[in-house]
């Protein structure tokens, strides 16, 4: 059983086994993203990082940018963290009254601000994919 720090966590805990079928040994509060829920998973499989979006107002968007991350990983680009999908195939899950989704989790910080170079070189990638009617 995972180290769990709150009954919030400890049912994230078995969420994930329900829904990914995730062992998680250890979770921890991250501080990582610009608004929502984050942590960090260790399971028998590694590192995953979980955001949850507790706001009915935000979580369709939540939803449909999970779409976009996944349109990425699918394109080859491969600065963001790959996004894992349920064992039913969902990109999130309801979880309480919230919306989680699941990324392996990169080492580093979360940075609000990078240098231009950073993110010219980085968008440049995005840009030149091509949508072809998507």
């Amino acid at each position: 059983m995972a180290a769990c720090r709150s009954e919030r966590e400890a049912a994230l805990v078995r969420c994930l086994l329900d829904e990914y079928g995730l062992n998680v040994r250890d979770i921890r509060p991250a501080n990582r993203g610009f608004y929502g829920l984050t942590w960090k998973a260790v399971t028998d499989e590694g590192a995953l990082f979980l955001k949850a979006d507790p706001w009915p107002q935000h979580q369709q968007g939540f939803r449909d940018g999970l779409l976009a991350v996944r349109f990425l990983m699918d394109k080859g680009i491969g600065f963001i963290p790959a996004l894992r999908s349920a064992k039913d195939g969902r990109l999130s899950v309801p979880h309480e009254d919230m919306v989680l989704a699941v990324f392996d989790y990169l080492d580093g910080e979360h940075l609000e601000h990078a240098s231009v170079a950073q993110q010219y070189g980085r968008l440049a990638r995005v840009y030149r994919l091509g949508t072809a009617g998507q």
